[in-house]
Parts: C-alpha cells; structure tokens; sequence
C-alpha cells in the first residue's frame, strides 16, 4: 500500500513506534536577501530551524548526530562540516530549467545500522545539537555560510553556474541525510556526562554482548528489535521538510 505526497507515492511506513515528528526549514523564507554575483569576499548566511512539531514524549529535548545534515558546524571534528550545497537547491526565477544545485528530498530519518566507528565517544568524531522539547514550542536555529563555491559549482559538462546580476533564485531545502545517532536528552543536561557510542544490535550480528554499562549510552533502542513481526522496518524518528523557499537576488 503506498500514500501520495508532494505528487508523488511513497510507501506505506509502519509508525507504530515513531517517537517523533520533526520540521525543519530554511529560517525567515519569505524574506528576500541580496548578494554580489562579482565580490567573491561577501559571506552568504543561511539560517536553519528544526523543532518538534509531535512527540511521543512531549516533555522532553531530544539530541541528534548533526554529521551529513544542514545542521553540521563542526569542520574541526574528523566527521563534522561538509559542504551545505548538498541540502539545498536553488532554482532560477528569471530561467525556470536553470538551477544551481539540485537533489533528492527525504522524508524520514532512520538508524543507521552499522559497525561502529573505532572510537571510545561519538563526541569526539562528530557534532550532536539538541532540539527543545516539544511542550517548551521552542526552534533550534542554527547559521551555516554557504560558501562562493558553493554557488559557482561546476555542472556536469565542466562548466561553471555562475549567477549573473539581476538573476532571481528560490533557496530551498533539497536533501538526502539520515541521522547516524539519536536519543531523548539535552547535551547540557542530563546527557552532559555520557559518551555516545553505536553497537551492532545482536540479532544482525550473531553477538551476545550486553549494552555497554554507564556512561556509555547507546542511541535510542539500539538493543530492541526494529522490525514488527512481519519484517516490516519501523521508523523512530520522520522528519518533514518546508517547502517554504527564500527568494535570492543577485546584484551587481
């Protein structure tokens, strides 16, 4: 059984143990900003939100592995940062079939379920944020610069995109991440002294190991079965997209 969204069908997904929907979205979208398509010296800052928008626990924040998202800062950590470009696309007004970055839009983040990384503390390799709580009705708002490259990106045929003055875009949301670590708590709080780590969950991996003690914390319900009975995978977290977009302008 499949549903249709956005025009599209998309398969059923079993949501009987979702514990969370989250939306996140390019900040002020209906503000237009304008930008040099010459001065390659002036920064283009682009502001997402995330927040709950369900929760299955409402009074709780929730924390998150930001590696491979829009919402990753961290250049300095040895999985952080990463170009931007990849989760944005941005659409000419001015010439419709023109675009300088496109790509596929997920719908839902999931475990990934892999070995782990060799590592004592997933702190250590790649940012983590948390997102308040859904009954506090708060954002998490964070800044990425989306770099001149970024927006000069070769195509395909080795050519450049380069915008030319007068040029009108819609920025939107355009990506394809997952999330590599989650669990219920606040980075400041209650998961201040913890060290995040991923296991193989043993029933893929034919071990008998026990979750590790404290402080080590694995992400949500690693040591539970995600699949129902009828081998049907089920989603822990889905995350909605705003199809909001930000009207670009290029000056000269």
């Amino acid at each position: 059984m499949s549903r249709t969204r956005g025009g599209r069908a998309t398969p059923e997904i079993n949501t009987s143990r979702l514990q969370a929907i989250l939306l996140i979205s390019v900040k002020d979208a209906t503000s237009e900003v304008s930008i040099s398509a010459s001065d390659s010296d002036q920064p283009f800052l682009i502001t997402f939100s995330i927040r709950q928008k369900w929760s299955a626990n409402p009074t709780q924040p929730l924390t998150i592995s930001t590696w491979r998202t829009p919402l990753d800062t961290s250049p300095e950590l040895k999985f952080g940062g990463g170009s931007v470009r990849r989760h944005l696309r941005m659409l000419s007004i001015t010439e419709p079939r023109r675009s300088l970055s496109v790509g596929p839009l997920p719908r839902h983040l999931r475990i990934h379920w892999a070995d782990p990384y060799p590592a004592d503390n997933w702190r250590d390799l790649m940012g983590f944020v948390t997102i308040p709580s859904y009954a506090s009705g708060e954002e998490l708002l964070v800044t990425r610069t989306l770099e001149r490259e970024d927006l000069f990106s070769k195509t395909w045929a080795g050519t450049y995109n380069i915008p030319r003055p007068g040029e009108e875009f819609e920025l939107g949301l355009d990506s394809d991440f997952y999330v590599e670590w989650w669990n219920w708590g606040d980075l400041e709080g209650d998961l201040k002294d913890k060290k995040f780590v991923v296991l193989p969950n043993p029933k893929y991996s034919d071990r008998d190991d026990p979750p590790p003690p404290d402080p080590y914390l694995l992400p949500y319900a690693c040591w539970d079965d995600f699949e129902d009975d009828e081998g049907r995978e089920m989603i822990y977290l889905q995350i909605d997209q705003s199809e909001e977009t930000k009207r670009v302008k290029f000056v000269d």
